[in-house]
C-alpha cells in the first residue's frame, strides 16, 4: 500500500506499507522515515503517542471535520482504493512530549552522528555485541 504523509509543515513523507499495519504503526515508520531524511520538519522522532494521523482535506492540510485515525486499526481500513493514500500526522497538543533517551559514556554502543544542514545534530545508535 502507498501513502503519502504530510508533515506538519506540510511537506510530504511517501512510504509502503503493508496494510496490515496499524495506524500505530504506520506513524512509527513515518518517523523513523523522517530520521532519515535532511528535512527541515522537527519532529519528536522518539515519541510517536505524541502523533496522530487524520485524512488529507488538500495542500497537506488536515481534515479538521473528522476525527484522527484510530491507531489501534489496520491503516487499510481508512483508503478508498488502489491510489495513493493521504493522509496528515499531526501532532497532540495534549500530550507532553517526553525527553528524548540519552548516551551514556559507559553504554556499549556505537553512534554515528550526522550533521544537518541546519546544525541540528543526528544520531543513530545501535548497541554492539561483542565476541565472547
Amino acid at each position: 500500500m502507498d501513502l503519502r504523509i504530510y508533515l506538519p509543515d506540510c511537506s510530504p513523507i511517501d512510504i509502503k506499507v503493508s496494510d496490515t499495519l496499524t495506524v500505530e504503526k504506520v506513524i512509527a515508520k513515518v518517523l523513523a522515515t523522517h530520521l532519515g531524511l535532511e528535512s527541515d520538519c522537527k519532529l519528536h522522532n522518539h515519541a510517536p503517542q505524541c502523533y496522530e494521523l487524520r485524512l488529507h482535506e488538500g495542500d497537506g492540510e488536515p481534515d479538521e471535520d473528522f476525527p484522527a485515525l484510530d491507531v489501534s486499526r489496520a491503516i487499510a481500513l481508512f483508503g478508498d482504493g488502489d491510489a495513493v493514500q493521504e493522509y496528515c500526522l499531526c501532532q497532540i497538543s495534549s500530550v507532553e512530549v517526553p525527553p528524548p533517551p540519552t548516551i551514556t559514556a559507559n553504554a556499549n554502543m556505537s553512534a554515528c552522528r550526522r550533521l544537518t544542514t541546519s546544525g541540528e545534530v543526528r544520531v543513530k545508535v545501535s548497541e554492539r555485541s561483542e565476541a565472547s
